[in-house]
């Protein structure tokens, strides 16, 4: 709003009072009619100001702030950024995490800032995609929250569609589905993110009761780029993602999903999740993905010290993520299979697998 605007407002808005005033105290004194009414007028104006300053405010405030760790993945990145950057809501804050790339990374960045002035981008040395969120979630001011994976591409309309259902319904969050596009032909045996047969998505859930469902049924997805959620719960809940491991997304979105109250799943597959060769997706199973399981139980059990309703359901997490995982650790060596089962009991948590799963954790050969 310019400030000649502004000023004609002022003055429509100073003369309607003077009119009204006139009327109601046309008895009284000049003198004390002047006071009052130059008294009267200014207060209106001061008033007036401050509530255009903050509407101002609340315009330039983007609707969503989307943060992309970025670690040497030039090959995918333009279409990843072309993704969100072409998005049909346009009020983005765009916040590029550049986690120590070596590759061509950086100069795509820039090239891109040049192009879109939504885009900031942070430098850091290489910390892991956990810590690198995390600096982009201290620099979001959005009302929501998206998190975008540098080699994957999202759908046009997704963040606008995800924004409309949020504040139509006055929702903390939104999940929806995602398609999985191979870089390269491999049987691998991975999730296909895809739920509408088997999740109602006619209805406003309660948030644990969705998680619990999601768990029960065997199609809860623990990745943080099938969630849209209000910025303003993690702040108050101080939700962040566990540094230095993989896996970190398990202790981020249950958390979130504990949090939320009123929350909805959309039927829509927006999210296109590419699978690479050299990623964590297709990595041989190791210890480096107990390692990082152990540091996300360990958030977890943290969470059931400080709110206890929340036990039962992080048990029921417990339960099916340590099964799948004993069963996975079959593939370790015998010593790796030693230190993963004693640092299991260390952490009392051999209780949550089952003795089939134990048994195929040390008898089933690996292939």
């Amino acid at each position: 709003m310019g400030i000649t605007t502004l000023n004609c407002i002022y003055y429509i808005v100073c003369y309607s009072i003077m009119q009204i005033y006139e009327e109601l105290f046309i008895t009284q004194n000049n003198n004390n009619q002047f006071f009052v009414r130059n008294l009267i007028v200014n207060g209106v104006y001061i008033i007036f100001v401050l509530n255009i300053k903050k509407n101002i405010r609340i315009m330039n405030v983007p609707k969503v702030s989307v943060i992309m760790p970025v670690y040497n993945t030039a090959q995918y990145l333009k279409e990843a950024l072309d993704s969100i950057c072409t998005q049909s809501l346009y009020e983005l804050q765009i916040i590029i995490v550049d986690d120590g790339s070596t590759d061509n990374s950086p100069q795509i960045l820039n090239e891109y800032q040049h192009r879109d002035n939504r885009i900031e981008i942070i430098t850091q040395v290489n910390q892991g995609q956990g810590a690198a969120r995390n600096r982009g979630l201290d620099k979001a001011v959005g009302e929501f929250i998206y998190f975008m994976d540098s080699d994957d591409i999202l759908e046009k309309n997704c963040l606008a569609t995800c924004y409309k259902y949020c504040c139509e319904y006055e929702l903390d969050y939104v999940v929806f589905d995602a398609k999985v596009i191979y870089d390269y032909h491999q049987d691998l045996h991975l999730p296909q993110y895809e739920r509408k047969e088997r999740l109602n998505s006619s209805i406003i859930w309660n948030s644990s009761s969705l998680l619990v469902y999601m768990l029960e049924n065997h199609i809860f997805y623990p990745t943080v780029w099938l969630y849209f959620f209000r910025r303003e719960l993690v702040q108050k809940e101080m939700i962040q993602f566990p540094c230095g491991v993989i896996h970190e997304d398990n202790a981020f979105v249950v958390h979130l999903m504990l949090s939320a109250q009123n929350v909805r799943y959309l039927p829509y597959s927006f999210f296109k999740r590419r699978i690479r060769q050299n990623s964590t997706m297709t990595s041989n199973f190791s210890m480096r993905n107990i390692v990082g399981y152990l540091k996300v139980f360990e958030c977890l059990r943290l969470l059931m010290l400080t709110h206890v309703n929340w036990k039962p359901i992080i048990e029921l997490y417990l339960n099916h993520t340590i099964n799948a995982l004993v069963w996975q650790g079959h593939r370790l060596s015998f010593m790796e299979k030693l230190k993963t089962f004693i640092s299991f009991h260390n952490c009392s948590l051999i209780k949550y697998a089952s003795i089939k799963n134990w048994i195929v954790f040390w008898l089933k050969p690996a292939k």
